[in-house]
């Protein structure tokens, strides 16, 4: 058997040329991949760098980056091709040394350290590109800010009838008449107000609510950019509505109570300074305001004396109502001539006092015979001629049957005249007498 290599036979032998060539790929492959000459450099770009202010920045101060948050950087490695090539962004860690910030402020030399974050070790870090991360800081806090209405292009359909009202902001969002904003406090800062903003043609016969957009506004009036700010409303309504009033003139009058009968009926007995007041505002609120004039302008007898006849009468006037002039007070004058008061003291006899509202099997005793400093008021020439005598006295038992002691409320008339009256004080609408309620 010839065994010697022939190398025309191996040349012709299609089998073992695969298999040779074969083997001599993979050792070049494995050469290329392998040897020293397939090292290289990469550079990585888009690698987001992680900025954390420290425990004292965020908590104890409270701070936040409000800029720098989003950087990016380029990275470049050092390592065998098979490595490198399979790197990705996700494959390095890129933080920035937040040590320094201690304050409110801008940092702009903040070095960026790179580590491998990755399976894939195998290589070196060479650079980063920028170096150092810029970042600024605020301390964030919040406040309530109120809020105002501002309708632009709204009318009213006739000024002569209607004017408009002041407008009325309402949204779920708010708190109180206020809305909450977050954010630096730097800008929050710069903050004066907010506005409900309402843009319309709308000219206006009745009361209607639009819908509106919050804005902040600096002390000027001009539109504050929230860069870093929010409001709590960006899922809420805001509304405004917008108040149609009414014209009305209302001449002021009087009512007595307690009066004498000389002037129970007597005319111009009280004017008034003005005699009148013009009203702009909504049906309900006129009406609700008139019944409080009329309650004002009513007048107890038991409460007046000669040193009121001269009274100041403040208006309690609701926000949505407007009177012309800005009138905040009335003055009324009661008009009985020359009046002075006289103080006297009666006795109290079967004669003179008078037990009403008593009921029935009920008896009554007066534990005190006398009552003493009652103040009784008229014309100066009638006053001179009254006497002790003259008073006649009515103690009201209520229609109670409660026995024992009691303090009834007791009044004093002047049956013989007409234009006398008893002054009880500022409140009272009596004496107080004391008595005994016992069964008959």
């Amino acid at each position: 058997m010839n065994n010697k290599f022939s190398l025309n036979r191996f040349l012709h032998n299609d089998r073992l040329v695969m298999i040779f060539s074969l083997v001599i790929a993979v050792v070049i492959w494995a050469v290329v991949v392998y040897g020293p000459s397939n090292e290289q450099e990469r550079t990585i770009s888009g690698v987001p760098v992680t900025v954390t202010l420290g425990d004292y920045a965020a908590d104890t101060l409270g701070m936040r980056i409000v800029d720098g948050q989003n950087m990016t950087a380029s990275v470049k490695v050092y390592g065998r091709r098979s490595v490198v090539e399979q790197l990705t962004a996700q494959d390095i860690l890129l933080t920035a040394d937040t040590t320094s910030v201690i304050s409110p402020g801008t940092y702009s030399d903040l070095t960026v350290k790179a580590t491998k974050n990755g399976k894939l070790t195998d290589y070196e870090i060479m650079s980063v590109d920028p170096s150092a991360a810029s970042i600024t800081c605020d301390i964030w806090t919040e406040k309530l800010i109120e809020v105002t209405a501002q309708i632009n292009g709204i009318t009213s359909a006739d000024t002569a009838k209607y004017q408009l009202g002041t407008p009325v902001v309402s949204s779920d969002a708010m708190e109180d008449k206020s809305i909450r904003i977050s954010g630096p406090k730097t800008e929050l800062d710069e903050i004066a107000g907010v506005v409900a903003v309402v843009e319309d043609e709308a000219q206006l016969s009745e009361t209607r609510v639009f819908d509106a957009t919050l804005k902040a506004v600096d002390i000027n009036g001009n539109t504050a950019e929230l860069k870093n700010c929010s409001m709590n409303s960006e899922n809420a309504s805001v509304r405004v509505t917008v108040p149609v009033l009414f014209y009305r003139k209302v001449t002021l009058s009087y009512r007595l109570t307690n009066a004498p009968t000389a002037y129970a009926s007597a005319q111009n007995l009280v004017t008034f300074s003005p005699s009148y007041l013009e009203l702009w505002g909504t049906q309900p609120v006129i009406d609700s305001f008139e019944e409080q004039l009329t309650t004002l302008c009513t007048f107890d007898f038991d409460h007046l004396s000669p040193n009121n006849l001269h009274q100041k009468l403040a208006l309690t006037v609701p926000d949505s109502l407007k009177i012309l002039g800005g009138v905040q007070e009335i003055t009324a004058k009661f008009n009985l001539g020359a009046v002075r008061s006289k103080n006297l003291s009666v006795q109290l006899t079967d004669s003179n006092t008078t037990f009403a509202n008593c009921p029935a099997g009920v008896s009554v005793s007066l534990m005190e015979k006398t009552l003493s400093n009652i103040t009784v008021c008229g014309p100066s020439n009638v006053i001179s001629r009254i006497k002790a005598s003259d008073l006649q006295v009515t103690v009201d038992v209520k229609g109670d049957a409660t026995v024992g002691q009691r303090t009834l409320v007791t009044r004093v008339t002047l049956p013989n005249y007409p234009n006398v009256w008893v002054y009880y004080g500022d409140t009272a609408v009596g004496y107080d007498l004391l008595t005994t309620v016992a069964t008959k």
